[in-house]
């Protein structure tokens, strides 16, 4: 009888390690099936890596591009607003050095308008002054012209006359005229002013007129 036991349990061992070896053998091939399928989906060695390699090159460089795409459409956003704010500057500092232009030429022709007008005052007044003064000089000069020819003028028939008159006529007519009138001639008598000089007399050394 123990024999027999001995024999089933002896049995039963080689069984279980027939059906545990059969099930590692079903196990191992399943895990051959399903590495054999993803090695088809996903060939592995140099060649899953040179893929891979090649397609995360390609998505970097897909990536790289779109980035560079994108800077330089920025840069050009930014260039182009600098340009217009910069232009927005220089129209408005243009337009406020043209108002500055402007206001320094109204002040400019104000200044110039206030100088010529003192000037203008000073320069009429001495003008006239010496319209005047050369008015007063002209009528000085054409008075003393006129009276120097008038006395000129009277001295001249005053001689005249006197060159015309017979001196021993009239000397004739004055005794004639004097016999009729007391009978007798008197005789002009010229006297000399020299004659009524007084003569300085001297008198203890002094001079009396």
């Amino acid at each position: 009888m123990m024999k027999r036991g001995s024999h089933s349990s002896a049995i039963t061992d080689d069984e279980a390690r027939g059906a545990g070896f059969s099930n590692k053998s079903g196990m191992e091939k399943t895990i051959r099936t399903v590495y054999a399928q993803k090695k088809g989906e996903h060939p592995i060695g140099i060649d899953v890596n040179g893929g891979l390699y090649a397609a995360m090159r390609n998505e970097l460089k897909h990536a790289v591009e779109e980035i560079k795409t994108q800077l330089e459409q920025e840069r050009a956003l930014n260039m182009f607003l600098v340009s217009d704010q910069s232009a927005i500057q220089s129209e408005k500092r243009r337009k406020d050095l043209l108002a500055e232009i402007l206001l320094e030429e109204q002040h400019g022709r104000e200044l110039s308008k206030i100088v010529k007008e003192l000037l203008a005052v000073p320069k009429n007044t001495n003008f006239e002054k010496q319209l005047r003064a050369r008015k007063r000089s002209n009528d000085r000069y054409r008075m003393s012209r006129q009276l120097t020819e008038e006395a000129e003028k009277y001295i001249e028939d005053f001689i005249s006359n006197v060159e015309d008159t017979d001196i021993s006529s009239l000397d004739a007519d004055r005794s004639d005229t004097s016999s009729s009138i007391g009978g007798m001639v008197k005789t002009p008598i010229f006297r000399n002013p020299a004659a009524f000089k007084s003569v300085p007399v001297e008198m203890d050394g002094v001079m009396l007129p």
